[in-house]
C-alpha cells in the first residue's frame, strides 16, 4: 500500500499513516468508540462484522465499498475426479452432500475470528438456503 498511499499524498497533500490490525479487534475498537478517538477513517476488508454488532451503526457515517472478494473452495483433482465434479460447476449444495455423506472431508478458519471463514460460512449458508444453487 505504501507507494498508493504516496501517490494519492502527492495527488491531494493529505498523508495517509495506517495502523493495521484484525477485523474483530477493528471493530471492537469502533463498538467501543475508541477508533472515533484515534482515527479520522477506518477502512476493513468488509462490512460484514460490523453489521452484526448493533452497537457500531451508530458510529458508522459512511460507507464506500472499494471492491467485492468472492470465497474460492480448493478442491484437490483427486477429489474432484472420486466426486465426479467439474470445478466449474460445483455447487454449494453438492459440497454439502459431499461433506455430510461423508465423501469428502474439509478445514476452514475460525468465522469467530476470520473474515475469511466468516465469508465461508455466510456462502455456504446462502447457498444452501436460496433459490440459486450456487
Amino acid at each position: 500500500m505504501a507507494p498508493v498511499l504516496e501517490e494519492a499524498r502527492k495527488a491531494t497533500g493529505i498523508t495517509v499513516r495506517p495502523t493495521y490490525a484484525g477485523t474483530l479487534d477493528a471493530v471492537g475498537r469502533i463498538a467501543s468508540g475508541e477508533a472515533g478517538k484515534d482515527f479520522d477513517a477506518v477502512w476493513l476488508s468488509s462490512n460484514d462484522y460490523l453489521r452484526l454488532r448493533p452497537d457500531t451503526a451508530r458510529r458508522i457515517t459512511g460507507e464506500t465499498p472499494v471492491m467485492t472478494s468472492p470465497v474460492a473452495l480448493g478442491v484437490r483433482p483427486a477429489a474432484l475426479a472420486r466426486l465426479g465434479w467439474d470445478p466449474a460447476e460445483v455447487t454449494w449444495s453438492q459440497l454439502h452432500r459431499a461433506v455430510a455423506d461423508g465423501r469428502l472431508t474439509y478445514g476452514m478458519t475460525d468465522p469467530k475470528r476470520s473474515h475469511s471463514g466468516f465469508s465461508a460460512l455466510v456462502s455456504v449458508a446462502s447457498g444452501l438456503s436460496g433459490p440459486s444453487p450456487r
